[in-house]
């Protein structure tokens, strides 16, 4: 949907949450900061949020919403529904800047394939050691964290939250419990 029709539908999807009893939420792609400055001005009734902004995606990756069929090429930082295009450790870098400049709460990568994608697998691995590295580095430096679905690589580079569980295994649960989640005080922990 286009961002218009998605920033009308938001206070609705917000108002929703409010009745169910949510007090907050975190979105990992697609609440802009309009909204987010709405509920924290008070302008409406609705849960307190954090917000990732645009999640990072890379060509051809979950958050790229082309199909095979599509010829058309994008260039870095462009706008695909709830995430924008990343494709190498400086546009990680630049992107990273630019999504917490625009009022990221936190940063959200899909690092991993997804089963709504039309050309990734959920089992493929979508990032870089050094994009992920980078990433991890402007979060960190900005005093937030990194979530994505990935999980053992993410873990290894310092991602701090873990969405979905997709595929996981013992090994890599056990790995999360004792790497991801090794500060409980932390206030954007998702563990």
């Amino acid at each position: 949907m286009s961002e218009r029709v998605s920033l009308l539908r938001q206070t609705y999807m917000l108002k929703s949450m409010l009745d169910r009893g949510f007090a907050s939420i975190r979105d990992c792609g697609g609440a802009c900061l309009a909204i987010k400055e709405a509920v924290g001005g008070r302008c409406h009734s609705r849960p307190s949020s954090l917000i990732a902004g645009h999640a990072l995606s890379q060509t051809g990756g979950h958050g790229k919403l082309r199909g095979s069929h599509e010829t058309q090429l994008c260039c870095a930082g462009s706008i695909s529904g709830t995430s924008r295009i990343v494709d190498d450790p400086a546009k990680c870098y630049r992107y990273a800047c630019e999504e917490l400049r625009q009022g990221a709460d936190f940063i959200k990568i899909m690092g991993g394939g997804g089963v709504a994608s039309p050309t990734d697998r959920i089992e493929h691995v979508q990032f870089s050691d050094e994009d992920i590295k980078v990433i991890v580095t402007v979060v960190r430096n900005a005093g937030t964290y990194v979530t994505t679905a990935a999980i053992q690589q993410a873990i290894k580079l310092g991602v701090r939250g873990i969405e979905h569980g997709s595929l996981i295994d013992l090994e890599t649960a056990m790995m999360a419990e004792m790497d991801a989640c090794h500060d409980q005080a932390d206030e954007f922990s998702s563990c």
